[in-house]
């Protein structure tokens, strides 16, 4: 199954400008593939841990092949995508450690066999090999597959143990999310100890603290941690019930990987919606970003939007460098440990705060088209062992400086 996708040509920073200085055409074709080079350029003071790029694939790339900085002395992975759906990759993304005020020059070569690339980002998506059964939803009757896409059966129930965790989960080294794929279709959380992939690994006790972590979220009727939802006459839609809903894995690591859910016929009060969702995880950061596309404009008056459990009331406000960051930490997680909620968009989708009965939304007035957001979860367990506000909010600038800024890039031969 494909799905038609919308527009991914964007960076990570606040709109880093990609300045292509040979193409990446017939005349790189003709020339030797080696001496393609991709420089980075972090304009501010701050230094930057695996701050994300994204381009187009050199012409002559094999797989396996990676960028070596010479002055450095290092191989950095990267990951070919196919975000446009063809059956061919065509995007290359790749994580890079930026010091402030520094630039770094990446050669795109044919990488060592002994090059060990780190799987550091995965989608689980494991279902049962069998139809699915409202009567037998909660039998486990036949071995999980690992699926690449699916359209969700239209009586599928809540609490079914026909796919494996309920709904697919995207991970990384510090965290894991999933979302309920039945008409709940609300995001959970994952708590990891542990940097490795290991939700491939869990089994249906994953209520219970392990050695790896936990489900260290109550979600209940609540939007959880960063559902999206449609704000529609002072009230918050969870996107529920719905004619048709594909699931589909665009990028599954080892850097990124991204989910995409595209919703036939949503209800949002008497109107019918068709929408795509993108969820995206990077190596080395706790959040996720959102991507939220409308076929046609929304109705006048709906709005995107996204919300956290209130498990507190306290809910805290502070822009950094054009983002905007709504977030709170508490003794809020599952066990009753310390977890950290943010909720981050730029300013330029004019976010604002409502206080629900059950949420802190976050409302994204600039645009009835199309929305980006972000959503992050900090567990006082986590490998990042962050364990009182202040650090959390330290760690919450840092994220939302990187998000806005304008890092540079340029690739010449």
């Amino acid at each position: 199954m494909r799905i038609p996708s919308f527009s991914y040509l964007r960076f990570f920073g606040a709109g880093l400008a990609l300045s292509l200085l040979s193409s990446c055409g017939a005349d790189q074709a003709a020339g030797n593939s080696d001496d393609y080079t991709i420089t980075v350029y972090n304009p501010e003071t701050t230094t930057f841990k695996d701050a994300g790029f994204e381009t187009a694939i050199p012409e002559n790339s094999k797989p396996g092949w990676a960028l070596y900085d010479a002055e450095a002395e290092a191989w950095l992975p990267a990951q070919q995508d196919d975000l446009d759906n063809d059956g061919n990759p065509e995007t290359l993304f790749f994580l890079a450690d930026l010091e402030g005020k520094s630039k770094r020059d990446l050669t795109w070569k044919p990488a060592p066999d002994d090059f060990p690339v780190v799987q550091r980002s995965q989608i689980v998506f494991k279902v049962q090999d069998r139809p699915f059964a409202p009567e037998t939803a909660r039998e486990m009757l036949a071995d999980y597959t690992q699926r690449e896409a699916l359209t969700v059966p239209g009586d599928i129930t809540p609490q079914n143990m026909w796919v494996m965790f309920e709904g697919p989960v995207w991970e990384n080294d510090l965290v894991a999310y999933r979302f309920y794929m039945d008409d709940r279709f609300r995001t959970d959380i994952y708590g990891k100890k542990v940097r490795d992939m290991v939700m491939d690994t869990v089994g249906w006790d994953y209520h219970d603290l392990k050695d790896w972590g936990s489900d260290i979220l109550k979600v209940g009727n609540s939007l959880g941690i960063g559902s999206p939802a449609i704000w529609y006459r002072e009230k918050a839609y969870a996107l529920s019930k719905t004619a048709k809903k594909d699931i589909e894995i665009i990028a599954n690591g080892p850097l990124r990987s991204i989910l995409r859910v595209t919703f036939e016929g949503l209800e949002v009060d008497t109107f019918r919606l068709d929408l795509t969702v993108d969820f995206e995880i990077q190596a080395g950061h706790q959040w996720t970003e959102v991507r939220m596309q409308s076929k046609n404009p929304l109705p006048d008056g709906m709005k995107f939007a996204t919300g956290i459990v209130k498990h507190t009331d306290q809910i805290n406000a502070k822009r950094y460098d054009g983002v905007q960051t709504y977030y709170n930490w508490d003794n809020q997680s599952y066990h009753g440990q310390q977890l950290g909620f943010a909720l981050m968009a730029r300013e330029a989708q004019e976010p604002v705060l409502y206080d629900s009965e059950l949420d802190h939304l976050m409302i994204l007035n600039a645009s009835n088209e199309a929305a980006t957001y972000r959503f992050m979860a900090v567990w006082e367990e986590d490998p990042m062992q962050i364990r009182g506000i202040r650090e959390f909010r330290e760690h919450l600038e840092q994220e939302a400086a990187q998000w806005g800024t304008a890092f540079r890039m340029e690739s010449n031969k």
